[in-house]
């Protein structure tokens, strides 16, 4: 019998905020097909977009990818114990 337990839970919701940008990316670019170039409604949208992207994608990005990569490496040097091979073998129950 394998061992299963939940892969992603935890890390899921916090990378899926990388995403927070993009339906401003999205306005910014119906806007440009609307021939709204230039318009005020396209400049703040456009600020709103560069602030999400900054405080989003870099810095929080950045951060939430170092803390997976400290937790993966911890768990690495902690081992598990169990053989990695064991993933690929069924048993019947």
């Amino acid at each position: 019998m394998s061992i299963q337990r939940p892969f992603v839970n935890f890390y899921s919701p916090t990378f899926i905020l990388y995403e927070l940008s993009s339906p401003f990316l999205n306005i910014h670019w119906f806007l440009d097909k609307v021939n709204m170039t230039g318009s005020r409604a396209q400049w703040y949208n456009g600020m709103i977009l560069l602030f999400t992207f900054f405080c989003c994608r870099l810095v929080w990005g950045t951060w939430q990818s170092a803390l997976v990569y400290i937790d993966m490496w911890h768990a690495l040097k902690r081992g598990s114990g169990l053989n990695p091979l064991d993933i690929f073998q069924t048993h019947d129950i």
